[in-house]
């Protein structure tokens, strides 16, 4: 038997050749077992010699394969590698990248601002001139567009895109909402042989309606009268609403019924402020009026009616302290009796107050009449209110001046209702 080292070598083992063996499971008998047998019976199973050992590595460029239970070394370009034994992880943490500015010679970045834009992404015009993009010291970008002074929008046509003219709003300061129904319309722009070249106006055509008259049953117009000021009547806050009535010329008006005038007047001394009996007398009293008004009649009330007589009323124009300067201004006594009760003085021409019109009321009471009044005790001074004496006069004197000489206050006053009939 040769030496065994002295037999030739087996270059390309395929996993079948022999071995022999002694099974010390079996009494130490000699065996043969093949050398897969044997590579099987290696823990992992894989063949590689190291349960734990990475075999290989594919990488974008170049591949590695491991060699038998040899240590791996990584080896970070920009980056940094770490190993934790206690957790059995290896980290790679990729150094932060500064990329340069862009140049016209170097690809690099640009700073954007950050105006928000619709998100929709946009679309290349399919025409037009490129300018090229140009970054400062600053990495922002910019692109110069060359000034334009020649160019001319084009009017807006029904197949070509372009601009139109707006009219300057004079009247109106906020543009009026969309009506939430009517009919469409379409934009026109006027032609050049009619408006001048590119005058570009837009007109929207709108048919000529025709409005039928409103009545009760259907809205439709009515013809109004020319203006009458320069602002809208107001409502009135009160009042009786009357309907509007429309012809069968469209022609509309408002019935408002005839009411009669009405008439005013004024009481230095109601009738129904008549506490006492005034007698025969004759009385000058001083009085203010209260309105402008056109006095015609005056009424008085008889609590005693003597013989058939009326009577005496006369006015003046002035005041009791400043009689020189009074002026007679309506002297009258009726022809018919007064009977005891409510009566009338009508005056023989109708005489023109104003509001605040200082005046002086004479009265003279016949014998054996008692006129509605009021008494009151008298104070200082009383004699520029009301004088009188106990002798009738139906004289009414021209001169108040001379009529109140020697008088002195009564202390009564005549009720009386001076009116418009």
């Amino acid at each position: 038997m040769a030496i065994i080292y002295t037999y030739p070598k087996l270059t390309s083992p395929q996993g079948n050749e022999l071995i022999v063996v002694t099974d010390v499971n079996n009494k130490n008998a000699t065996r043969l077992i093949t050398i897969a047998s044997i590579a099987a019976l290696v823990p992992g199973g894989g063949g590689g010699g190291c349960s734990t050992a990475i075999t290989g590595i594919q990488a974008d460029v170049g591949n590695y394969a491991a060699p038998l239970c040899n240590e791996v070394t990584f080896i970070g370009q920009g980056m940094t590698i770490s190993a934790d034994q206690a957790t059995s992880s290896v980290t790679f943490t990729v150094d932060p990248i500064s990329i340069p500015c862009a140049t016209a010679e170097e690809t690099g970045g640009i700073i954007v601002s950050g105006v928000e834009v619709n998100q929709q992404s946009f679309e290349p015009a399919e025409e037009g001139v490129y300018y090229p993009v140009q970054i400062n010291k600053d990495c922002m970008a910019a692109v110069r567009v060359p000034e334009s002074s020649t160019y001319t929008l084009p009017c807006a046509l029904p197949t070509v895109l372009g601009g139109v003219k707006a009219l300057v709003n004079t009247t109106v300061l906020e543009p009026p909402s969309i009506s939430p129904s009517g009919n469409y319309y379409p934009i026109e722009v006027l032609s050049g042989q009619s408006v001048g070249a590119n005058d570009c106006r837009a007109v929207v055509r709108v048919p000529e309606a025709d409005v039928s008259c409103a009545t009760s049953e259907t809205i439709g117009g009515i013809l109004v009268a020319e203006g009458v000021g320069d602002r809208p009547v107001q409502p009135s806050e009160e009042g009786i609403n009357y309907p509007v009535e429309v012809d069968e010329e469209c022609r509309a008006s408002v019935r408002v019924p005839i009411a009669t005038a009405r008439k005013v007047g004024f009481s230095p001394l109601e009738i129904y402020s008549g506490e006492d009996n005034v007698t025969s007398g004759r009385e000058f009293v001083q009085a203010v009026c209260d309105v402008d008004i056109t006095i015609d009649a005056v009424d008085y009330f008889v609590l005693t009616a003597g013989t058939s007589a009326a009577p005496t009323i006369g006015i003046y124009d002035g005041e009791l302290t400043n009689s020189p300067a009074a002026t007679l201004l309506y002297a009258g006594t009726n022809a018919a009796a007064s009977t005891i009760g409510i009566n009338t003085h009508t005056f023989t021409t109708p005489l023109t107050l104003t509001a605040g019109q200082k005046i002086v009321i004479y009265t003279s009471i016949p014998a054996e009449f008692d006129l509605l009044g009021k008494a009151h005790g008298q104070f200082p001074g009383d004699e520029f209110v009301a004088v009188g004496s106990a002798i009738p006069s139906a004289t009414v004197p021209s001169s108040l001046e001379e009529g109140v000489e020697g008088l002195s206050s009564t202390g009564k006053k005549v009720c009386l209702h001076f009116y418009e009939t």
